[in-house]
């Protein structure tokens, strides 16, 4: 019980440092030039700014606590294959969580302080986009590891009927995103001095580092959560409804992160060619997302624990 309390203690401890980190250097930036199309009246910036931060931070929030719920749940049947489920489903959707923190701070530094070209504006820009491949490849190994935690027999017979379905859609939406990827003229350098490239690095070491390791996150996050949803065939009503807000939850932290990443691989000139109206559309989307995904996981998880799960070994 101890332990549980201080697990608790530093994951809401990180979330009140990452949330106020987020506010502060929100509205601590120094005044800048705007790109052509994209000016606006200081009031104008700040509302956009608030519409940004509540909702992120709430996704973070719900994050958080459905992290805490699966630990507890975990720790209601210890030893056991489902207390392993809930311990890496926790560990998985903490990874995704501190994934979003770090890289909305590097953002926010980087967009906001750094000087364009700089070596540490170059040394940020390539932290930031490894943290977008690293969090989510981890968060989402886990949550499959978890998937299959408590495989029976005959679900190991069936090998793992996910990974069709999940291959067939990331090699669609693998090869949209890598022709995004490559038609991106500003991935290593731009010619607009409103605009960063996206990358800096290398092609070969864009497919290697970037491209292979995240389609593989995406992978084992689409599987991970098709094998979940098993669980939302049996048990009582309560348990198949939690899981299958577990599942729907997963499935839109995949879609989020697939979003996230058509975005940022876009390359500047597309996006400051496409308007402000356009690009606020799709962050609001993306955003909107992330809260519902978070959410769906936190209420899942905390119906699982109100339930008092219990799993027949």
């Amino acid at each position: 019980m101890a332990r549980q309390s201080v697990h608790k203690s530093v994951i809401i401890a990180a979330l009140l440092v990452f949330s106020g980190a987020y506010v502060y250097l929100s509205f601590t930036t120094p005044p800048q030039p705007a790109a052509p199309g994209f000016e606006l009246y200081e009031p104008w910036k700040t509302l956009i700014r608030i519409s940004f931060i509540l909702p992120i931070i709430l996704s973070w929030a719900f994050g958080a606590f459905a992290v805490m719920y699966l630990t507890a749940a975990a720790h209601r049947a210890p030893g056991t294959k489902v207390g392993r489920m809930f311990h890496l489903l926790g560990y998985g959707v903490m990874a995704l969580i501190m994934g979003s923190w770090v890289s909305t701070v590097i953002g926010q530094v980087r967009t906001n302080f750094l000087e364009r070209g700089s070596v540490l504006d170059v040394a940020s820009t390539v932290a930031t986009n490894y943290v977008y491949v690293l969090f989510p490849l981890v968060g989402f190994a886990l949550i499959y590891m978890a998937s299959t935690s408590r495989a029976t027999a005959t679900q190991e017979e069936r090998r793992d009927p996910s990974w069709p379905a999940a291959l067939l859609l990331i090699v669609v939406l693998g090869a949209l995103w890598i022709a995004i990827i490559f038609t991106n003229e500003s991935r290593q350098t731009s010619t607009l001095s409103f605009a960063r490239p996206t990358y800096y690095i290398s092609d070969p070491l864009i497919i290697l580092t970037i491209v292979t390791p995240t389609l593989a996150a995406w992978l084992l996050g689409i599987a991970g959560a098709l094998n979940f949803s098993d669980l939302e065939s049996g048990g009582a009503p309560a348990m198949r409804k939690a899981f299958t807000r577990i599942v729907h939850g997963l499935l839109f932290a995949v879609f989020n992160s697939m979003i996230l990443n058509g975005l940022l691989s876009a390359g500047s000139e597309r996006l400051l060619a496409a308007g402000l109206a356009f690009l606020l559309v799709i962050i609001y989307v993306f955003v909107f997302l992330a809260t519902v995904s978070y959410w769906m996981i936190w209420r899942g998880a905390k119906d699982l624990l109100d339930q008092s799960y219990e799993h027949q070994e």
